[in-house]
């Protein structure tokens, strides 16, 4: 009976360690993947951020030459923004980043790569995309964003943006775009 409970125990603590080892590596895989996601996005706006567009941007690239195809970008800038951190304050400058970011994130399609660069300028990969749709999706953004009501201590203030819109090539650099 004796030789029962030895293996009994035995396998016990196998178990537990197996267990705790299964515990202990679901916990790790949320902290790495908490630690990459807060790496890869904005805090403020939770967009990706500029290092994790330009790995994205990167593989658009690839993409557009293995299959002899494009896409394109957008580039987007608040304008007067220094003008609301100046006059309204820092506060007030962030949530009009984040109402902007709200604004455009609701045209845009789930598979498109919208992410703040830095500041007030943002980007969008729109992928198999071409050049005369890509002006259009530039006019809707420019478009809600002008159209969208944002409120300040009981005041209405007018924001606006400007959007480059380019047609990317396959061979297309990188290095090139992002100067």
């Amino acid at each position: 009976f004796s030789h029962v409970f030895a293996i009994s125990t035995k396998v016990n603590l196998r178990l537990t360690c197996w267990t705790n080892f299964i515990v202990i590596n679901r916990l790790l895989r949320r902290l790495i993947d908490s630690l990459l996601n807060h790496i890869l996005h904005d805090g403020l706006t939770k967009l990706p951020n500029r290092d994790y567009f330009k790995s994205c941007l990167a593989s658009a690239i690839k993409r557009a030459k293995r299959y002899h195809s494009g896409f394109s970008l957008l580039f987007i800038d608040i304008d007067n923004f220094k003008e609301f951190n100046d006059v309204h304050g820092h506060k007030i400058g962030d949530d009009v980043l984040c109402h902007v970011t709200e604004r455009i994130s609701a045209n845009l399609r789930p598979n498109d790569v919208f992410a703040r660069l830095g500041g007030d300028e943002f980007a969008v990969i729109l992928n198999q995309i071409d050049a005369k749709e890509a002006k259009h999706i530039a006019e809707r953004c420019r478009s809600v964003v002008a159209n969208g009501a944002f409120m300040s201590g009981g005041d209405i203030l007018d924001i606006s943006i400007s959007v480059g819109a380019i047609w990317m090539l396959e061979h297309t650099e990188i290095d090139r775009i992002m100067d």
